[in-house]
């Protein structure tokens, strides 16, 4: 059945992005450029680098419009004077700023286009770290849990604030879920970028997978997953394999605490889109140990597809995933109980497919694609009058 988005939607958006790597803003510039080509609405994005290969179909790639030095126009009047003609000539009704990282620039194209913007939030913030101007009509966050915060630690007023949660599709495109269309690759890019530990191809045919996909920093709490690795494979021996995927600065770090534990040759780490999605494909079970998030995409992509999760509590998972019943929850930094619960999805086939496909229902029902839209072009709606 086709989507009715409404009559009165705008007929051109102005994303405004920030370089699209790995993370959950990228994953929502894929899901809103796909939903917004399927209502018909121009969606031109500016952004200051490519898109990581393998994230836009090449029907999206052509509105995306590269400006190098975008993060730095207040410095760089020539390019600015640019990038405000590109963006003239697009005719967007609104702007939006797809996160946070991005608000800056879309309040200075707002101001000197005259138009309305709309920023999401994906992101705990410091508490002077994000202004709007008063031509923002609305920030969207991606949680309920964040939008307490943004109103409580970050003076956002409350009456400007709208929580809509990412969408995601269980019908997956041959290299990212929830997008279809033919997906761009490098000429170079290689089949996959596992650069060290275990190959996925050499592991017994009946090896089951683990697989967590995030950015290593200080937030995400990888060593408590490694402690729990330890753990597993003294249980599992070579009848598991450990995958994280991902970039970020305690990536050295994370690597030197796997070599302490003797998991080096044990724990696979890569990199990149186009990896993502065979591993979720592969996964028995996915893990998140974010200390902080404002919203779990990654853990939202594996539960689309029937993967069960683990995940360590805070407030934006909480909304997600149902302890027992569409996945398990642990207490944040307890290596001890996380290891027990992935043990027991990995030692029982009838537990696992119980769980994922419970979680594949709740996705389907409460954060579909569709859903994302349509309340998106609500407030493109209400921002335009």
């Amino acid at each position: 059945m086709k989507q009715n988005y409404g009559p009165s939607r705008p007929a051109s958006a102005l994303l405004v992005a920030e370089p699209l790597t790995a993370g959950s803003s990228a994953i929502y510039a894929q899901v809103l450029m796909s939903g917004l080509s399927r209502a018909r609405i121009h969606h031109p994005m500016l952004t200051p680098v490519a898109p990581g290969w393998g994230l836009f179909s090449k029907d999206e790639q052509r509105y995306v419009q590269i400006a190098e030095g975008l993060e730095w126009l207040g410095w760089r009047p020539f390019v600015y004077r640019k990038i405000l003609h590109w963006s003239s000539v697009q005719e967007p009704e609104l702007i939006h700023g797809i996160s946070e990282h991005s608000a800056h620039v879309a309040a200075s194209l707002a101001e000197s286009l005259k138009l309305p913007y709309v920023l999401t939030v994906h992101q705990y913030l410091d508490g002077d770290s994000l202004r709007i101007t008063s031509r923002c009509k609305a920030v969207i966050a991606v949680s309920e849990p964040l939008r307490e915060h943004l109103v409580n630690d970050v003076g956002i007023p409350k009456d400007r604030i709208r929580v809509i949660a990412p969408g995601v599709s269980d019908t997956a495109s041959p290299l990212f879920p929830g997008i279809l269309g033919e997906v761009v690759l490098s000429p170079d890019e290689p089949d996959a970028s596992i650069d060290t530990g275990l190959p996925i191809a050499d592991l017994p045919p009946d090896a089951r997978l683990v697989l967590s996909v995030g950015d290593f920093n200080k937030t995400s709490d990888y060593a408590t997953f490694m402690e729990a690795t330890r753990h597993i494979i003294d249980r599992q021996g070579d009848a598991c394999s450990i995958v994280v995927c991902g970039e970020g600065p305690q990536e050295a770090s994370l690597r030197k605490f796997c070599r302490e534990l003797h998991l080096d040759r044990r724990v696979t780490f890569c990199h990149g889109h186009t990896e993502i999605q065979r591993l979720m494909d592969e996964a028995d079970v996915y893990v998140q140990t974010t200390r902080r998030e404002g919203f779990a995409v990654r853990a939202l992509q594996a539960m689309a597809q029937g993967v069960p999760v683990v995940t360590a509590s805070n407030g934006a998972i909480l909304e997600l995933v149902e302890d027992g019943v569409t996945g398990y929850i642990v207490p944040p930094a307890n290596h001890e109980r996380l290891g027990e619960r992935i043990l027991a999805l990995l030692s029982d086939s009838a537990l696992r497919n119980k769980i994922g496909a419970a979680a594949k229902a709740s996705v389907r029902q409460h954060y579909s694609v569709e859903k994302m839209l349509a309340t998106t072009l609500a407030v493109y709606r209400e921002i335009t009058g």
